[in-house]
């Protein structure tokens, strides 16, 4: 797969300032599509923004990786936060070096809008509050520091539950001291004041959250986040379900609410043998009535009319396998 393939399909992109491609998760064709995609709309329509289904503080270390080239902070990071898959290394490998060609403004950069959903997620998190805590020699960071350290970060989920109420408390401190000593922590964080403190901010929110309404988390991270790029255009790439606009409480259907309809290109991806249970999102196909056997090339890019499906587009890939794990 190239551009060729985006090419061929002549896309109606104009006036639209939001790209939206829905995935099942863990298929190795994901990370393939996301870099001829980038590739292809940065190219030729000016999006420069990647919008991912993850936590706001890893979307911040891939873009440090996409300035600095540090592969092993990269490898770090993605398996502290669960990414830690041979086909996201080579993903971000090429668009490292992609960017090395194109021009400042127009340079990828990466942000995540995902709450913290797993156990896994939260200590990820709390590691990446502790690492800058360490460096930071304002009078009140090392007590934070230790009372970190003291929580509990093994996989015993009922004990790490019970340490989420003491995490808590020690966010909820360290939140108003960010606000009440506002210009001392920036000048001891300096670059690195947002993302610190939003993370500490989306640790906090997450620990009572209600789950059920994590598009809409979501989708307030992304208006928080994106705020200040009001001329910028983004591409979105989210699991299926809360790309899908038709159902309600969706990141979509939030999104579409917002800016219109009219201003999103909504597509999806759909899978056939790629080794996953279910090869989830073969419905959109059934909607259009079409049957997997019936397409004939193993990549391949479906327009529906408007009236038979809410997606623009239907990017159909066959015989990729799971994504394998980083050595």
């Amino acid at each position: 797969m190239d551009q060729s393939f985006f090419l061929a399909a002549n896309m109606s992109l104009s006036e639209k300032d939001y790209f939206v491609v829905g995935e099942a998760h863990s298929i190795s064709v994901n990370a393939v599509m996301m870099f001829e995609i980038i590739k292809y709309l940065n190219s030729s329509q000016g999006y420069r923004y990647f919008v991912w289904e993850v936590n706001y503080e890893l979307s911040y270390l891939i873009n440090e990786y996409l300035n600095d080239g540090d592969e092993l902070l990269l490898k770090k990071a993605l398996r502290q936060y669960g990414r830690d898959r041979e086909a996201y290394l080579t993903l971000f490998e090429k668009l490292y070096n992609l960017n090395l060609s194109l021009d400042e403004n127009r340079k990828i950069k990466f942000i995540g809008i995902d709450i913290n959903t797993r156990d896994k997620s939260f200590v990820a998190s709390m590691q990446f509050v502790k690492e800058i805590l360490t460096d930071v020699k304002y009078k009140g960071a090392k007590e934070y520091l230790h009372k970190l350290n003291n929580l509990y970060t093994g996989d015993n989920k009922k004990k790490f539950k019970k340490e989420k109420a003491k995490l808590k408390n020690i966010l909820s401190i360290l939140l108003e001291d960010l606000s009440q000593n506002k210009d001392q922590w920036q000048e001891e964080l300096t670059s690195r004041h947002f993302v610190f403190e939003y993370t500490v901010k989306t640790l906090h929110k997450s620990i009572d959250i209600d789950f059920r309404k994590r598009d809409k988390y979501m989708y307030e991270n992304f208006r928080t986040l994106t705020n200040q790029l009001r001329k910028e255009k983004f591409i979105i790439l989210m699991g299926a379900y809360h790309t899908d606009f038709r159902e309600e409480k969706t990141f979509a259907h939030f999104l579409a609410d917002k800016v219109g309809r009219g201003n999103i290109f909504f597509s999806t991806m759909v899978y056939d043998n790629s080794l996953l249970k279910g090869d989830y999102n073969k419905e959109y196909l059934k909607e259009l009535n079409i049957k997997t056997k019936d397409i004939i090339a193993d990549n391949a890019i479906i327009l529906p009319e408007k009236d038979n499906t809410s997606f623009d587009a239907i990017f159909f890939f066959r015989n990729y396998p799971l994504m394998t794990r980083l050595k």
